[in-house]
């Protein structure tokens, strides 16, 4: 946003003097200058909270419904302290794309470690113990 404000405030000014101020490229000064219209537009569509997420790259998959589905089912069994396993996970996909309609979604080991990084789910596995410190399942 600086190096739009800047241009518009100096205009005629070269990409070797923006990149000696902004200490960037100049292909990343071009990109910027070039397409700074949808870049202002994306900006104030973030500052008036039209959007959730911030990143500009952010997409939606062709499988988002699925993703949101399982992750709200995840949240519900494991606010129970039921461990779950990337296979039950994998399986749940799938009844959920079935239940969706989606029958080309094919619910693989790729898929899953996908959807365990997706910044807005952040899954993170650990030991579900109770009061006692034993790790459920354990000795059952």
């Amino acid at each position: 946003m600086e190096l739009i404000k800047y241009s518009r405030c100096n205009p005629g000014t070269s990409l070797k003097s923006l990149e000696m101020v902004f200490g960037c490229g100049k292909t990343q000064i071009s990109k910027i200058l070039k397409n700074k219209e949808s870049i202002l537009a994306e900006y104030q569509s973030n500052a008036s909270g039209d959007r959730i997420y911030s990143n500009s790259k952010a997409r939606k998959s062709k499988y988002s419904d699925v993703n949101d589905a399982l992750y709200e089912w995840f949240k519900l069994v494991t606010s129970k302290n039921i461990p779950v396993r990337g296979p039950q996970l994998i399986k749940k996909g799938k009844m959920i794309a079935e239940a969706l309609g989606k029958s080309d979604f094919k619910g693989s080991v790729g898929w899953l470690e996908k959807w365990k990084k997706k910044k807005r789910y952040s899954i993170k596995y650990f030991k579900i113990c109770d009061e006692s410190g034993d790790v459920q399942g354990v000795n059952k």
